[in-house]
């Protein structure tokens, strides 16, 4: 749905995008409301944990509605993307230009995802790349490259993606019997998983051991070990995937089709998604967002 510009000075709107987004930062400024900590004061009450468990964050594996927080902004920058790039396009923007400017915002977005990472109290930057200023500057230039070639070429990325991330993950070692996880940061039992699907436990995978290497390549205070919560950098690959099912949603908007076909476009990609994610997530894959698993 969109509205008319009232003037030709001003750009067409997506009311739609710009609900989702406000809804998305004011629950994200809601802070859950804090009815986590009202939660635990009724430990018994089946209502009150069911709204704990969807205002904070998942311990590890599943998630609830404040764990979509981020997937949603990741999904809107593709959606935005698709109207953005179209505007563009019609102004007849140099292309060289239209890239460079993206490398710089690109890079802009990264240097203030370090910027908020680092924080007021820290004496020198501290370079983690998992917050979502990050994440979307480090996949940003990726998902330009992929505008306006078409479903075929975009679903393609997206299963290259998920089957490279998920050997990357399975191919890398389990971690021993002997691994001590409260040194990894683990605290719950829930962090620790069994079986195959070890492959993606806490601070002990394949991102997890990038990131061990990676960021010690920056200059830091003290030997990066692992991060509290479990995000890694590389989650911005898959993560990617997020950002082109928004890419092709805003693309499906954009399109010559009815307002009803384009409303059946979306609830039926939402489908095979999130059936995808039921499949995946109970056999070959935990579905665990601090990781972005596939």
């Amino acid at each position: 749905m969109s509205t008319p510009s009232g003037s030709a000075t001003l750009p067409e709107r997506l009311v739609s995008l710009d609900a989702f987004r406000g809804l998305t930062m004011l629950f994200m400024a809601s802070s859950g409301f804090g009815i986590a900590q009202i939660a635990k004061a009724h430990p018994d009450s089946g209502f009150w944990e069911l709204l704990r468990y969807n205002t904070s964050h998942a311990t590890w594996i599943g998630g609830g509605a404040w764990d979509m927080i981020q997937p949603s902004f990741m999904f809107m920058v593709g959606m935005a993307l698709a109207f953005s790039s179209s505007r563009r396009n019609a102004e007849g923007q140099d292309q060289k230009k239209l890239f460079l400017h993206t490398v710089w915002r690109a890079f802009v977005l990264v240097a203030l995802g370090v910027f908020l990472t680092t924080g007021s109290t820290n004496k020198q930057p501290v370079f983690g790349f998992h917050n979502v200023l990050a994440q979307i500057g480090l996949g940003y230039v990726f998902l330009t490259l992929l505008v306006g070639r078409g479903w075929k070429v975009q679903l393609g990325v997206i299963g290259l993606i998920a089957v490279a991330t998920w050997t990357a993950f399975a191919l890398t070692p389990i971690a021993g019997p002997a691994t001590d996880y409260k040194a990894l940061g683990i605290t719950s039992p829930d962090q620790v998983l069994g079986g195959f699907w070890a492959h993606w436990n806490m601070n002990a995978n394949f991102a997890a051991s990038f990131d061990q290497w990676f960021l010690n390549l920056f200059p830091c205070e003290k030997p990066f070990v692992f991060d509290k919560g479990g995000y890694q950098t590389l989650n911005f690959v898959p993560s990617l995937i997020t950002m082109i099912l928004g890419l092709m949603a805003g693309e499906n908007l954009r399109s010559e089709k009815t307002p009803g076909e384009k409303l059946k476009w979306l609830l039926k990609a939402g489908g095979i998604c999130l059936a995808l994610a039921l499949v995946t997530g109970t056999t070959i894959c935990p579905v665990i967002k601090k990781l972005w698993t596939p």
